[in-house]
């Protein structure tokens, strides 16, 4: 049986109706059949060129379906894991900003504390010192009057001569000189003058 297409098909319709196929015409017979066998000019090539183009075309959609069906699950897949890196982020974001609120609440609170200590620095800066009295002397030599601190500690321990002593016996022995007092290691002795 052939397939009619254009005025062919149109013509067919109005002709006299023909027998049933035989056998050896239906669509199972042509797969039996040896493409040799076949008569170039018959009814049996128009069907094996119809039904060989209809096979490409079904592998072709087939192949295509496949591409498609991969490249559904590819994006799938690529979706899965970038919501799972977004939730990660999310995770990373929201784990930065508590640590940014905590720092900058402890920044605040540093910084009320040092405005505090400034406050109390500057109010100790105005008063007088208080009188030094019978504990005036030296507490290594205990004959001179102290007249020496010592930075970073601020001790007002020794006379000027007894500070350089210090000073010399821990060059000597290659140590840090200490405050007598607390043993604060000394950077600096500094003189004192009285008015």
């Amino acid at each position: 049986m052939a397939f009619l297409f254009g005025e062919d098909a149109f013509m067919s319709s109005t002709s006299t109706p023909t027998a049933p196929p035989a056998p050896h015409d239906s669509f199972e017979s042509t797969d039996s059949v040896s493409l040799e066998s076949v008569d170039p000019n018959g009814e049996e090539w128009d069907m094996w060129e119809t039904m060989k183009a209809l096979r490409a075309q079904t592998t072709r959609r087939a192949r295509r379906a496949r591409a498609y069906r991969l490249t559904a699950l590819r994006f799938k897949r690529s979706n899965a894991y970038a919501r799972r890196e977004a939730e990660e982020y999310k995770g990373f974001y929201h784990h930065a900003l508590e640590r940014t609120e905590m720092m900058a609440r402890s920044m605040i609170a540093l910084e009320t504390e040092l405005d505090e200590l400034k406050a109390r620095l500057a109010a100790r800066e105005h008063q007088p010192l208080p009188e030094l009295g019978k504990n005036a002397t030296c507490v290594i030599c205990l004959d001179h009057p102290r007249g020496t601190a010592f930075v970073p500690c601020g001790h007002i321990a020794c006379c000027q001569r007894c500070a350089d002593m210090i000073d010399r016996r821990a060059r000597r022995d290659r140590l840090v000189p200490r405050c007598p007092i607390c043993k604060t290691p000394i950077s600096k002795a500094q003189v004192l003058y009285y008015a």
